[in-house]
């Protein structure tokens, strides 16, 4: 009888231990999966804001009631505009000086530059770099997709377009007159002119 009761006394015992060790090594699990998740999602913060842009996007056609056409040209708008990332970039640029902003601006330009002729300057004269800094500052980037107007017929504009890549169709009176590819243009050159003073 007295073995039965220092036996359940034991039993007792080791049953406290056992649940505070296990809820221990639940909160140690606990943390342990946090730290993970955590370290996951810093790993590409650019891919998850652009997810989350995404989610946005359709959440907002959703709300609209946009038609599928509407919400495929939107879905494809942002697939070519941040190419599964996302990032703030005038925010970025503004925050940068002048110098790293024309740096940035030259790089990000310098593929266009190379296919329009008229935008090279090859004088050899030292004012080579200075021309072409000076017009990556100018220009920005514009995405468009399939259907989409870049300007119609009879609209004023005070721009000039380039293509980096893919094809224009121009109509005139409703009938496609040509179709421009790689580093053709749009626009008067009046307007590149009127910007840059060298």
């Amino acid at each position: 009888m007295q073995e039965e009761k220092q036996g359940s006394k034991s039993g007792n015992l080791r049953f406290p231990n056992f649940g505070i060790g296990m809820c221990l090594k639940c909160i140690q699990y606990a943390g342990f999966v946090g730290y993970i998740s955590s370290a996951a999602m810093s790993i590409n913060p650019s891919g998850r804001l652009y997810n989350q842009k995404m989610e946005e996007l359709i959440d907002y056609v959703k709300w609209k009631k946009l038609s599928d056409e509407t919400k495929e040209k939107l879905i494809s708008y942002y697939e070519i505009k941040y190419r599964g990332k996302y990032f703030e970039e005038d925010a970025l640029l503004a925050d940068m000086n002048d110098s790293l902003r024309e740096e940035i601006s030259s790089h990000n330009t310098r593929k266009l530059i190379e296919k329009v002729p008229f935008l090279r300057r090859e004088e050899g004269d030292g004012r080579d770099d200075i021309f072409f800094n000076k017009m990556s500052t100018i220009l920005h980037a514009r995405y468009f997709v399939a259907g989409d107007f870049i300007t119609k017929q009879g609209d004023s504009g005070n721009d000039m377009f380039f293509i980096l890549s893919g094809k224009v169709n121009v109509y005139v009176n409703g009938q496609k007159v040509v179709s421009l590819y790689d580093g053709s243009y749009i626009g008067g050159m009046i307007v590149v002119m009127a910007r840059v003073h060298i």
